[in-house]
């Protein structure tokens, strides 16, 4: 007995074995009959030296549980702390997207359109918002657009000429009017001309505001600029060569050029209302002569990326010095112009005529926007906007705010991803406190014997309590010192990563609440969590403890309940009252978020929802825990003897108390993964869905805008189409669509907009009519076409080739909320309506014609508004959409103003019969008495309609190489034509990769900790398991089991406990997974696919294959070790 250690053992070896002199101070007796008491709350300093030391011996015995135990709370503390803090900075993904498409601006003023002033005195307003350090973070712009020529592409003889302004203005004196520089110049240099933005900038202010944190280039002095590289590539220019800007003065200065030249004008006050442009030029010779001012300037280096200063989009760039800009305008001025004039513009002080003042939050300016809720960014920035324009005079000047405004494009990506991520946090919390849990419950059952021997000796419960707390705060403190430095370093490190990939420097330091969090997990949670492996402890027979002849493996359980037992039952408190809740938030708060449009709450109660999922399923899952382990050894082991099967199912059946905790913890692991990684993929996918479906092409030339009080147009279409078709072994095909009807055909109210009605006019809706051509959707992505209801062909055409057959002259093609909205269908006919003012509702439209097309048009007079008249166009449905590209179709009333599109020539019928014109093209007489509505222009066939978008189709061999050449050409085809520009899907999606990058660092990070994590609890468990099975490992051995069968059993069981929570654990984040991307469905109306992430999956499920080896093997090797005889006595 004494060999053994047990109940009978010496009293010297039970001082050597357990020490229990030290655990009572001077004086004191062991014996209750001494009446002695251990201190139930503090104990005294020599009992704390005495628990400090056998928690010391007890960690030199069991080095593995103590690192567990360490690296456990070291995790926890590491992964709250870093967590939580990048959690509080992931808006800085968002401010990147904003910035990059808005530039890094917060507040742009300009002058009121009403004050009748074009520019605002920088200098007054530097002045007046000086009385705050706040206020002092803004600058002043210029910007306007100007014609560039190379220099390559003048004459040989004027070539570094730049000083001598003759040529410039007066040509080489051959074929050109010296009244009209213009002509002078381009005699010389040339029609190329290629459309730039410049920006007129102070580069010292702009780089103290930060705007442009990155930007690293000084000011580049007088006559010099930096330019776009991608303007200097289509211009063929590099650092160093000439260019030549025409600027126009009256243009560029507005007020300015007109306040230093209202002196020189020759004086004519009686100038008629109908003064010719000629007349006027005649008029005022120098004020246009003096105008156009050619300025050479050298490119002092070109740029790619503008780091701020102005959207990443916009590329047809130059940027030049403030300071200097008068002087040089100045300096190149005409020849003409006499040394007054130029002394004049020598001495004007630029910063009293700014176009523009930016004006930026003080820093760290980005920390206004460090917020998950856009209502709280909203608030910082208007607020902070508020004070300073009404210093100002808010009465006087316009404002906007960009990065704001880009902000909240993306808030629906924002608020999806915070929700993903604040279910991310929330996981690894559970996750670390199961773990914690784990490792002290394992800590316990495996020390009863000494626990028994404590108790046996005279040690009180709360002296046994004092024990296991001192124990478990020994690796807790160390852990969380240690867990907060090296959170701070990963912090450090991650504010590097972000800075590299966003250019964003995020703040270094943790958090106060990550910190507080992270303390309270790696301090509180371990106490929190000893209170049932004290219960444990504490209940435990004496008797049972001390025996260490049985096995601590229980199989079988008996549990005793009373009838009259009035316990109070927790589980049932806690499933009501979570039903309870629920019930509250779907019945009350969820109509609450609705009504008030709250997403923040609406995603808050879907945070709710989700966890409810995730407890449920696991919940759930555990019920078929048996039954998949049971396949899987079916299935896998087949092969294997029938008496390690056997072994396997024993053991699994003998711990599946303690391995459950595990199973829960793989399973939520890696349902966890699955979730995050669906949810990330189906967000980034949307946010790339929703460009593709809004463009409708990978690149497209566009219209903007408005010019003239009509639609503008792309001009050179020809130019376009004979492109398109020369370079076919690039692009397969290319489409167009029209301008809206809406701006094509205008009355004099401008926002008297078409409208769709049903046949009796009793409900209408705002409508926008468009034309496509016959191959819209074989070239605008077909897989985003999804049709509710088509009329059925025989030749299969495409729904927008039935547009041009003579049935489809008189339909349109509708959104399917017309067909419960209008109560349509495809044998119903409906009407459009359009408001004209026709000046005198008596002499309305002499020439009344009826469409005999099929559509049944007719216009009547409004008797509600004097001077106006309604057209009604009335055509029939030709398909309901549920979704299309470009266009906005919906079945769902939240989207109201949907489109409606029809074929060209119905739209260019539509258009003529507005204008009174007759149906078939003939000349419009202009001498016709008939009072017509005033429209934008006269239609004469389907070339004369404003075209909004030019989209190609590239072949499936096309290289980026190619499309960056395609997109050069296209850019120079439309050079010089207002309002036109290039759209390119490469561009639009490049803030997102950025984003991608960082969210791709951060989930890889929570994959990786989440595995660690579930790993610990594994070889806590497995090595629990083995250790208190040592009795029945010897007895195996004993009647001759090899090492070798031994081991199988132990591996083949931590890899089926492994196998099948993983099981769960797909099953579980499937579920969730696909719920949340039905739900991105129905919010953004895009079909994205359920991307389930096998190589991820794949990764992770041979890794934890490996954990579950390397965790069985260890032990269990140690244990075979031993002689037979010792392990057979081992003692647990």
């Amino acid at each position: 007995g004494k060999k053994r250690g047990g109940v009978g053992c010496s009293k010297h070896t039970m001082k050597k074995k357990f020490s229990p002199q030290p655990l009572r101070s001077s004086g004191e007796k062991l014996a209750a009959a001494d009446g002695a008491k251990f201190p139930t709350v503090i104990p005294s300093w020599p009992i704390f030296k005495a628990y400090l030391l056998q928690t010391l011996r007890e960690f030199q015995k069991r080095k593995v549980n103590f690192a567990l135990g360490f690296c456990s709370c070291f995790i926890v503390v590491l992964v709250v702390a870093f967590m939580i803090t990048l959690l509080a900075n992931s808006p800085v993904v968002f401010l990147r997207l904003a910035e990059l498409n808005s530039g890094e601006m917060d507040i742009i003023m300009t002058s009121g359109d009403w004050t009748g002033f074009s520019f605002l005195n920088y200098t007054l307003m530097e002045e007046e918002l000086s009385v705050k350090k706040e206020w002092t973070y803004h600058t002043p712009r210029l910007i306007g657009d100007v014609a560039m020529f190379t220099e390559k592409g003048c004459d040989r003889k004027v070539h570094n000429q730049t000083d001598q302004l003759n040529w410039r203005y007066y040509g080489d004196g051959q074929g050109c009017d010296k009244n009209l520089p213009g002509s002078c110049f381009q005699s010389v240099c040339g029609r190329t001309a290629f459309h730039t933005n410049l920006i007129v900038m102070d580069f010292a202010r702009e780089k103290r505001i930060g705007i442009g944190r990155e930007w690293t280039l000084p000011s580049p002095g007088m006559g010099y600029i930096y330019l776009h590289s991608s303007q200097a590539d289509e211009m063929n220019v590099r650092s160093g060569d000439v260019v030549y800007m025409v600027v126009e003065g009256w243009y560029f200065f507005q007020g300015l050029y007109e306040q230093n030249m209202h002196s020189f004008l020759r004086p004519n006050t009686n100038i008629p209302s109908n003064t010719s442009e000629a007349e006027w030029r005649k008029l005022y010779h120098q004020f246009f002569l003096f105008s156009e001012v050619y300025i050479p300037v050298i490119v002092k280096e070109t740029f790619s990326d503008p780091l701020g200063k102005t959207p990443v989009d916009q590329t047809n760039t130059a940027l030049i010095d403030y300071a200097t800009f008068a002087q040089l305008f100045a300096k190149n001025m005409h020849p003409e112009a006499n040394e007054t004039i130029r002394k004049l513009w020598n001495s004007t002080d630029l910063y009293q005529y700014a176009g523009t003042v930016v004006l930026n939050l003080p820093p760290p300016r980005i920390q206004a926007y460090l917020q998950s809720d856009q209502d709280t960014i909203r608030k910082n920035v208007v607020v902070f906007g508020s004070e300073v324009l009404y210093a100002l005079g808010f009465n006087q000047i316009d404002s906007s705010l960009p990065v704001l405004s880009k902000l909240e494009t993306t808030q629906y990506f924002a608020l999806f991803l915070g929700l993903i991520l604040n279910i991310v946090i929330l996981i690894l919390l559970v996750l670390s406190i199961l773990l914690i849990y784990s490792l002290l419950i394992v800590n316990v059952e495996t020390r009863t014997f000494e626990m028994g021997v404590l108790r046996m000796i005279g040690t009180p419960r709360a002296g046994v309590i004092h024990l296991l707390l001192i124990q478990s705060f020994f690796y807790a403190v160390p852990s969380w010192i240690a867990g907060l430095i090296c959170g701070q370093g990963a912090m450090i490190i991650a504010r590097q990563v972000f800075l590299y990939l966003s250019s964003i420097p995020i703040p270094w330091p943790l958090t106060g609440y990550s910190i507080f969090l992270a303390s309270a997990l790696g301090t509180l949670i371990p106490l929190a969590s000893s209170i049932l492996p004290i219960r444990s402890a504490l209940q435990a027979n004496l008797h049972d403890s001390l025996d260490v002849k049985r096995s601590k493996i229980q199989p079988v359980s008996v549990t005793l309940e009373r009838s009259e037992d009035s316990s109070f039952q927790w589980a049932v408190v806690l499933i009501g009252g979570a039903g309870a809740l629920f019930g509250f938030l779907i019945y009350y708060v969820l109509p609450l978020a609705l009504l008030t449009l709250n997403l923040s709450l609406l995603l808050n109660i879907f945070f709710v929802l989700i966890l409810g999922m995730f407890l449920g399923l696991v919940m759930l899952s555990l019920n078929l825990e048996q039954l998949i382990e049971q396949i899987l050894i079916t299935v896998l082991l087949f092969w294997e003897r029938r008496t390690i099967r056997t072994l396997v199912e024993k053991n699994l059946v003998a711990h599946r108390k303690r391995n459950r905790k595990t199973t829960i913890m793989f399973a939520l692991s890696v349902g966890f993964i699955i979730f995050i990684m669906v949810s990330y993929s189906s967000t980034i996918s949307g946010f790339i869905y929703q460009q593709k479906s809004s463009h409708g092409s990978l690149m497209r030339v566009e219209a903007w805008g408005d010019t003239d009080n009509k639609a503008n147009s792309i001009l050179k279409f020809r130019e376009l189409e004979a492109y398109a078709t020369k370079y076919n072994s690039i692009i397969d095909g290319f489409t167009w669509t029209s301008s809206t009807f809406g701006s094509v055909v205008k009355g004099t109210n401008w926002g008297d907009s078409p409208s769709i009605w049903n046949i009796g006019r009793t409900f209408g809706e705002a409508q926008r009519l468009y034309a496509i051509s016959p191959n819209f959707y074989d070239i605008a992505f077909p897989e985003f076409l999804i049709i509710d209801t088509s009329r059925s062909n025989s030749d299969n055409m495409l729904i927008s080739e039935q547009l041009y057959t003579v049935a489809g002259s008189g339909q349109a093609i509708l959104g399917e909320l017309y067909q419960t909205y209008l109560s349509l269908d495809l044998s119903s006919q409906f009407v459009f309506s359009f408001k004209m003012n026709n000046g005198d509702s008596n002499n309305n439209n002499n020439n009344n014609n009826n469409d005999n097309g099929g559509t049944g048009s007719n216009q009547s007079p409004n008797s509600g508004r004097t001077g106006q008249s309604q057209s009604l166009i009335r055509l029939e449905p030709n398909a309901f959409l549920s979704h299309s590209s470009v266009f906005r179709f919906s079945k769902f009333p939240t989207t109201r103003s949907q489109d409606a599109i029809v074929s060209w020539p119905s739209y260019l019928r539509f258009a003529r019969f507005i204008q009174g014109l007759p149906l078939h093209t003939e000349p419009f007489n202009s001498n016709s008495n008939a009072s017509l509505p005033i429209v934008s222009s006269n239609y004469e066939s389907v070339e004369d309609i404003p075209r909004r978008f030019f989209l190609l189709s590239f072949s499936s061999s096309a290289t980026d190489s190619q499309k960056d050449k395609v997109k050069s050409d296209l850019k120079k085809i439309i050079s010089g034509s207002p309002g036109n520009g290039v759209w390119d899907f490469r561009d639009s999606v490049s803030p997102i990769v950025t984003a991608q990058s960082l969210l791709t660092y951060f989930f890889a990070f929570v994959i990786l900790i989440a595995m660690v994590i579930s790993s610990f609890s594994l070889i806590s468990s497995m090595y629990t398991n083995i250790y208190e099975q040592t009795k029945e490992i010897g007895i195996l051995r004993a009647i001759g089991i090899q090492k070798g069968w031994v081991k199988r059993v132990y591996i083949w069981e931590g890899f089926v406990v492994v196998l099948g929570s993983s099981v769960l654990g797909v099953m579980i984040g499937g579920v969730i997974g696909y719920t949340m991307v039905v739900q991105r469905i129905l919010f953004t109306q895009l079909e994205i696919g359920f991307e389930f992430p096998y190589g991820v999956m794949s990764v992770v499920l041979v890794g934890a294959a490996v954990v579950s080896v390397v965790a069985a093997w260890g032990p269990i090797t140690n244990v075979l070790k031993k002689e037979v005889v010792t392990i057979i006595r081992y003692a647990g």
